[in-house]
């Protein structure tokens, strides 16, 4: 604050500032702060009352009324209109007063009293260029239209009540604004996002003031409520008036910006913030505010300081204490596999000195083991003593231990052909060897193994991926295994191209688990990604009767709630994952044992994802669009670069070139891992298909798209905000999208949670919502 310049005139100038900084972007599309829904009530509560739990009504009516203003939050986010929406304004005493002279905060007693307190609140309050609009939000989803007359009386007089309370609400908050300037416009209404309108007569108020509420079907096309109730009301303001109508849209950019009696924090306008803010969030399994949520359990301590993890939820909470000694972890990302993996590790190795336990990683990158080193922070707090070894060189990775062989060869002349053969055979690698000796000082042995096609093809040609490691891990007696991310070696060869030898890989981890605890953790949907299609949809296959048939409820443990992304990140890849699953040929039985549903576990609001279609391929359009994106994410310095992440799934030179002055380094998709980070903008070709299927075959002919699985991974990379670009393929270049019938019916399921701008033609202007 300068000398002699007044309250008023500093909250005019941070005003002023917050605007320059944050909405001067050239497109036409709504600024709502915060940038997400605010954080009211994110606790999932089971749909009915455990015995022994206690009732959570309450609490389930507490979600739904913040559920109902993330409606209408969503629906002002799809206005294709340039205006700024403060949500979950609030203002003091002293606020209220701001630029009345006879106001003295010094013996204000209000100010005094209330210092800390708020004087009102709003839902929402909308700035347009030539009006404000103030938004009260009700839910009242319970409303039931078959009720007897007396207690449809008693239903007309809470919705009158609510709506009552509301209007009060909101002719205080639009006084607020007009005490700054008389002749300002401020319209103001009550929205019921869950209330149809058959309802509209059960209020008991004047025909006027049923036209200031806001109904389902409202909400449902909330562009044609706006025009019909905004725009066409509201006329074009007056130089004079724009100025004073700036003014005041800086003071309440400034007030919602200002808590309480404390300083102006501009940040609160930032998406990067907002970002990291929700990052920690998750990372930190803070997804509960309540003690008493049966559905969540606090992580026990010492395990909540090693993992970092403050809560579980009870899928994970009953797997960790599990005793079966063998386990089969599927789930889709996010859904805390590896967090379970780590917790009975430490919950083995602490609990008995004598334990040891090999923990097989797989990587796509040589120079890429950050998954690992995260595993190992966590060992080094617990205080267990391990190691990381990458076998990273494929001449040593599944190589006879030399040793062995010199001593075999001395033995040639003791030895028949075939005694020498079976010897050599039976001879251990120099991996094995090298785990083994590990495991003399070491508890835990994290073992890093590469699975990309380079390193494959310089194996043994002889013998396939999933028998190598079958021959290690069964060499491995005694000694606890656990594997991460099991569908990349179900990837390598063997389930989809030898299925015979997935079968019996699988069934030598049940032989092993006789002796030691051997728990797998894999994501059954992402086999499917490179994949030999066919075979993966094969509900008939020895795969398939292995899950169906082999394992039993006790090993085979299902995690269907996702923690590690935003619930709308979430919702989102639900969607695209049950279309997937969808277009798989496969019997009910398999596909609800290997390919499980996907559901939010809790209620942390996000950023929607952004999706960019381009129907023509235009690298100045697709640069442009890309740069203003990452301008979004990173532009006010809030976010650094080096957490977000660009992912690919075939190379744009213009990236690379965009990039070049950043700490991003953009990523193969298929070199990238689930929730890698906290923001992603993927770059992904469309229009890619195959027909696959033999004669005679029900599915002969059918059309296979890798749109949805590409799609379906970019987002999974992110844990908070994802936007994707689409454009498309060589192959597609004379395609349109109603041509690729699975990716247009994927995109309009994806409307409600996605927010998709198609393209046209080779420039921004062509461009469509939804």
């Amino acid at each position: 604050m300068t000398k002699n310049e007044t309250q008023y005139e500093k909250y005019l100038r941070n005003g002023k500032d917050i605007f320059d900084t944050y909405c001067t972007a050239e497109d036409k599309q709504p600024l709502l702060f915060p940038r997400v829904p605010q954080h009211k009530y994110i606790d999932l509560y089971p749909d009915q009352d455990l015995p022994g739990t206690g009732s959570f009504e309450n609490d389930r009516n507490q979600q739904l009324n913040y559920e109902a203003e993330v409606k209408v939050y969503r629906a002002l986010e799809k206005l294709d209109k340039n205006i700024i929406v403060l949500s979950n304004f609030e203002y003091s005493h002293f606020q209220y007063h701001l630029g009345d002279l006879s106001h003295d905060k010094r013996k204000c007693q209000k100010c005094k009293k209330m210092a800390a307190n708020r004087e009102g609140e709003c839902d929402f309050v909308v700035i347009a260029p030539n009006c404000f609009v103030v938004i009260e939000v009700k839910n009242m989803s319970h409303i039931d239209p078959d009720i007897t007359d007396k207690d449809k009386q008693f239903q007309a007089e809470a919705l009158t009540n609510t709506f009552k309370k509301s209007l009060q609400q909101r002719k205080k908050m639009a006084e607020l604004i007009k005490r700054f300037s008389k002749r300002l416009t401020v319209l103001h209404f009550t929205a019921y996002p869950n209330l149809e309108k058959r309802f509209k007569n059960d209020f008991q108020i004047s025909g006027n003031n049923k036209s200031t509420i806001i109904f389902k079907e409202d909400i449902d096309d909330f562009s044609k409520w706006w025009e019909d109730n905004v725009s066409d009301l509201v006329m074009n303001l007056s130089p004079e008036f724009r100025t004073k109508q700036e003014e005041v849209r800086n003071l309440f950019l400034a007030m919602w910006c200002t808590e309480k009696n404390k300083a102006c924090d501009k940040s609160k306008c930032s998406l990067g913030r907002c970002i990291l803010n929700i990052d920690e969030q998750l990372r930190s399994g803070r997804f509960t505010f309540r003690t008493n949520n049966p559905e969540v359990v606090p992580t026990p301590p010492p395990y909540r300081n090693f993992l970092g993890v403050y809560n579980l939820n009870m899928e994970q909470y009953d797997l960790i204490n599990s005793t079966e000694t063998f386990q089969w972890i599927n789930g889709p990302a996010g859904t805390g596999k590896t967090v379970v993996l780590m917790a009975k590790i430490l919950q083995l190795v602490l609990s008995d000195g004598n334990n040891k336990a090999v923990l097989f990683n797989f990587t796509k990158l040589i120079e890429d083991v950050e998954p690992s080193r995260r595993q190992e922070k966590t060992l080094e707090k617990a205080g267990v003593k391990h190691i990381i070894i990458c076998a990273t060189d494929p001449d040593t990775l599944f190589t006879r231990s030399r040793p062995h062989i010199l001593e075999i060869n001395a033995r040639v002349e003791e030895l028949d052909e075939e005694e020498w053969e079976k010897s050599m055979d039976n001879a251990p690698s120099e991996l094995y060897c090298e785990v083994l000796k590990n495991l003399v000082d070491h508890q835990v042995v994290i073992v890093v193994l590469p699975y990309n096609e380079k390193h494959l093809d310089a194996f043994d040609q002889d013998l396939h991926s999933c028998e190598l490691l079958q021959k290690l891990l069964t060499s491995l007696q005694g000694i606890n295994i656990f594997i991460d991310d099991f569908q990349v070696v179900m990837n390598w060869d063997g389930v989809e191209g030898c299925k015979e030898k997935g079968y019996v890989f699988i069934e030598s981890l049940f032989e092993l688990s006789k002796t030691q605890h051997v728990w797998v953790a894999c994501d059954m949907v992402q086999c499917n990604y490179n994949a030999s299609k066919e075979s993966t949809h094969d509900g008939d296959s020895l795969i398939a009767r292995l899950f169906t048939e082999r394992m039993s409820s006790q090993h085979l443990t299902t995690l269907s709630k996702t923690l590690r992304n935003t619930y709308d990140l979430s919702g989102t890849l639900t969607v695209i994952r049950e279309h997937i699953v969808g277009l798989m040929n496969t019997k009910t039985k398999f596909v609800n044992n290997v390919f499980p549903s996907q559901s939010p576990g809790h209620y942390i609001h996000g950023p929607k994802t952004v999706i960019h279609f381009l129907e023509t391929g235009h690298d100045k359009l697709m640069s442009d669009i890309f740069a203003k994106e990452l301008d979004k994410l990173c532009g006010d310095n809030m976010l650094d670069r080096n957490v977000v992440g660009v992912v690919h799934n075939e190379y744009i030179y213009f990236t690379a070139d965009m990039l070049q002055s950043t700490d991003i380094e953009p990523k193969e998709l298929k070199s990238s891992y689930s929730a890698e980070w906290p923001a992603v903008i993927a770059l992904l070709t469309w229009g890619r298909s195959t027909i696959f299927g033999e004669s005679g075959e029900d599915n002969v002919g059918r059309e296979y798209s890798e749109d949805s699985e590409n799609l379906y991974f970019a987002i999974s990379r992110a844990r908070v905000k994802c936007t994707v670009i689409m454009y498309p393929c060589v192959d597609a270049k004379r395609l349109r999208l109603c041509d690729c019938r699975h990716l247009n019916t994927l995109l309009k399921k994806l409307e409600d949670c996605a927010d998709i701008t198609r393209y046209r033609n080779d420039t921004s202007k062509g461009k469509e919502k939804g």
